[in-house]
């Protein structure tokens, strides 16, 4: 099978590590070429897409919308001669606002709220080429985000979930002393609300006084969190490392994830936490409910307070036998989700896609 994967950035966060992970599992066994718009990107990204087997090139895209640039992603396409087309993010938007792009099979992934990850009028066009009868399948990464695509794109048909995957490997040689009670990943944005982590952090010294933890990342609001940190007084307590091209090196250190997100998928950090048997503590938003529950963590109300947030953290701080058991748990449950599944699941819904096509 030719698939052709298509992708805005290659900058940090989970869109592009599920990509490229994809690409990694497709290519055993089929002719893969990933196709970025925009030049640069994560060097953990690039490096990463050096040692695949696969082709991979950027169609140096500059900023803003380009209706001429459809043109150009459909001749690079057309020399590729895919069997199927995987687009994720915006991409999707610029496959629909070119006519000639309806005889391929096209599988969307959605890896958001669909309000949060495209802008309306990608949105608006994609309903109008389902509704005139285009080969577009989507594909939700959660429960809760296909039933949101359901409704978005005025579907009636159940939408095709694939939950997310991630690359597991071996943590037998990682340092596993726990200098950390908790922790996070993530880019530095509006999105991850890492500001009102923060607060959480300075209440929860108030019942924890000995408590540290690290978030680990970058972004645009990198600085604004600093400033803040600073401010209250925690630069002993909260750490601030960057961006790391090995999670797993500061997650086998920690006992706790937490997320603070406004809005979210199904992030793989996640998956990648519960795979190094840490405990996750997340608000109930997004596709984490569906990956979530009293089982393997803590599922929190959004709309809490710092200090209601702070309690149920110390809760379990206070309870390590049941940290240990969760620990335990999640290392084996967060075997389903790892990324051989997930590419098995892709790779029959570009299958069907095809045989769609075919028999048209």
């Amino acid at each position: 099978m030719k698939i052709v994967e298509i992708i805005p950035h290659l900058n940090a966060g989970g869109a592009q590590s599920l990509c490229i992970d994809l690409c990694r599992e497709f290519a055993k066994g089929n002719d893969v070429t990933l196709i970025s718009f925009f030049d640069g990107g994560e060097k953990k990204f690039l490096d990463a897409i050096k040692e695949l087997p696969i082709k991979a090139f950027s169609l140096h895209k500059k900023k803003g919308f380009s209706l001429g640039f459809a043109r150009v992603l459909y001749k690079a396409i057309l020399q590729e001669k895919p069997d199927v087309i995987h687009t994720h993010l915006s991409a999707l938007g610029y496959v629909c606002s070119y006519r000639k792009f309806k005889s391929f099979p096209i599988i969307h992934t959605i890896h958001n709220i669909p309000q949060k990850e495209i802008p309306k009028p990608y949105r608006f066009l994609t309903k109008i080429r389902l509704h005139q009868g285009w080969n577009i399948n989507l594909v939700g990464i959660s429960k809760t985000i296909s039933t949101m695509e359901r409704l978005e794109y005025h579907i009636k048909n159940p939408i095709t979930t694939i939950e997310n995957g991630f690359f597991p490997k071996d943590l037998s040689k990682y340092d596993k002393t726990k200098r950390f009670d908790l922790i996070s990943l993530g880019r530095f944005e509006e999105g991850k609300n890492y500001l009102f982590m923060v607060d959480i952090l300075k209440e929860l010294i108030s019942f924890s006084p000995h408590i540290n933890m690290q978030i680990a990342g970058s972004g645009p609001q990198f600085d604004e969190v600093m400033a803040k940190r600073d401010e209250l007084l925690l630069t002993k307590v909260l750490f601030l490392p960057g961006f790391s091209s090995d999670p797993y090196s500061l997650l086998c250190q920690s006992r706790i994830f937490i997320l603070s997100s406004k809005f979210e998928g199904n992030p793989i950090s996640i998956l990648e936490a519960m795979h190094a048997g840490l405990v996750v503590i997340a608000p109930a938003v997004g596709g984490i409910p569906d990956i979530i529950s009293s089982d393997n963590g803590i599922l929190y109300d959004p709309t809490l307070s710092a200090l209601d947030v702070a309690k149920k953290i110390n809760e379990i701080l206070l309870e390590p036998k049941k940290i240990n058991d969760i620990s335990k748990w999640n290392i084996e449950y967060s075997k389903k989700y790892e990324i051989d599944n997930t590419a098995r699941l892709y790779l029959e819904v570009f299958s069907n896609s095809i045989r769609k096509k075919i028999g048209e």
